[in-house]
């Protein structure tokens, strides 16, 4: 097994093949000529984590990952065989955290510590006092903007109170002529995060639907629908005639102040590409809240080969390997950021990325700065896209117009289960 050490370096990488759905194939790998229980199977959805199963099986001889792409790897898991090891968004729901083992032996044997990890984000991938899913990177939401528009813009973070008078300011500056228009929260799809900033605290219920704070979530919405615009209407077709390609132009000329955006969104541009452009996190009361897709991994409960889904994780686990291998991954390919398009989920590891990203260099919250989400219902992306996204740039949103949207969703499924359509 490859050494823990953390000051040896990691090797080089060779390439790895990706099976396809449904095939057991032995890469070739001199190891793969071995025994059947030093190989493990990995379902995945997340490209950036590629390279680590590279670097992985490159580190040693005694343990080969082999990549099993799913589009959904969690909803795969309710049916056929299971794999060794899931790496996926979408799992931290109590539906798939039953599906899982436990992770102890991480902070058994000491690869992983509490102290190293966000706690709040541990505490998403708990079930029943065990932690059933590690979580490994998560991403943060910014605004980004001109530097020649905004040069003396302090701080690195702004609040919804200090962007909204910003964007007042701007919009009052200008004629009403449809070609110019500061921001609108409601751009890219970015409102749900916004609802979630001001306590909206979207989570899974002991039955398994989703659930919120009604009373936060009415007065976000209240807040969304106050924002300071020409109204809904203009916003929409402003996005849809001007903000269809790179905004990058529409910033440095003065057609729009801000823009949601992430902080892997924006540090995934090569240098080139965002060298006129900066960003700020956006805070309430002094806290931060990271987007919605935690990547976690997990070991589910059927799986039968383990030995090399567990080294794995061991292996990851390590500072000294995660800095690295994003180190090299970057130097290849200027787009790939930190640990799969995110920052780790070991705040030990996020300073160290500020050697190939200098916008990061003392720009880092604390750790006690973080929030995050609350475990989310299995069916989270569609509820997101069918019911949430359209209630949010419906007139007036509340919570009772989105209860009955999520009635109205449920019927829906509830009679194509019934006719048998897909």
């Amino acid at each position: 097994m490859h050494s823990s050490d953390p000051k040896k370096p990691v090797p080089r990488r060779v390439k790895i093949k990706t099976i396809l759905p449904g095939l057991a194939l032995c890469l070739t790998l001199a190891s793969c000529q071995g025994s059947d229980q030093n190989i493990s199977t990995l379902w995945t959805n997340i490209p950036g984590i590629l390279t680590f199963v590279d670097h992985f099986n490159a580190s040693q001889k005694e343990w080969q990952l082999i990549v099993d792409y799913r589009d959904d790897p969690g909803r795969a898991l309710r049916t056929g065989p299971e794999p060794d090891l899931v790496i996926a968004k979408d799992l931290a729901s109590s539906e798939r955290k039953d599906q899982m083992s436990d992770l102890g032996f991480l902070f058994n044997s000491g690869s992983v510590s509490t102290d190293n990890l966000y706690r709040r984000i541990l505490t998403s991938g708990e079930q029943g006092g065990q932690v059933r899913l590690l979580p490994l990177s998560f991403d943060l939401p910014v605004v980004i903007f001109s530097r020649s528009a905004l040069p003396d813009l302090p701080g690195f973070s702004l609040s919804p109170e200090e962007l909204r008078d910003l964007n007042a300011k701007f919009n009052a500056g200008i004629k009403e002529d449809g070609r110019r228009l500061a921001f609108s929260p409601l751009w890219g799809n970015a409102g749900l995060q916004w609802l979630s900033i001001q306590g909206a605290a979207f989570h899974e219920s002991f039955s398994g639907e989703l659930e919120w704070n009604s009373q936060s979530l009415n007065a976000a919405a209240k807040w969304l629908s106050e924002w300071p615009s020409p109204g809904r209407d203009a916003v929409k077709k402003f996005q849809k005639k001007y903000l269809i390609s790179d905004v990058t132009s529409f910033l440095d000329s003065g057609r729009i102040q801000f823009y949601p955006s992430t902080l892997a969104e924006f540090l995934s541009r090569p240098w080139d590409e965002r060298k006129t452009l900066d960003f700020r996190y956006i805070e309430n009361k002094g806290q931060l809240m990271a987007t919605d897709d935690v990547v976690w991994a997990g070991i589910p409960n059927r799986g039968s080969r383990l030995g090399a889904a567990r080294a794995f994780l061991r292996w990851f686990s390590q500072a000294q390997v995660q800095a690295q291998v994003a180190h090299e991954a970057h130097a290849e390919n200027p787009r790939l950021f930190g640990i799969a398009q995110g920052l780790s989920a070991r705040a030990d590891v996020n300073p160290l990325f500020a050697q190939d990203y200098l916008d990061l260099k003392g720009r880092l919250p604390a750790k006690d700065q973080l929030r995050f989400w609350n475990p989310l219902p299995p069916q989270w992306r569609t509820l997101k896209s069918a019911v949430l996204f359209p209630w949010i740039t419906a007139k007036a949103p509340d919570g009772v117009s989105l209860k009955a949207a999520l009635v109205k969703l449920r019927s829906q499924n509830s009679l194509r289960s019934v006719s048998g359509q897909p």
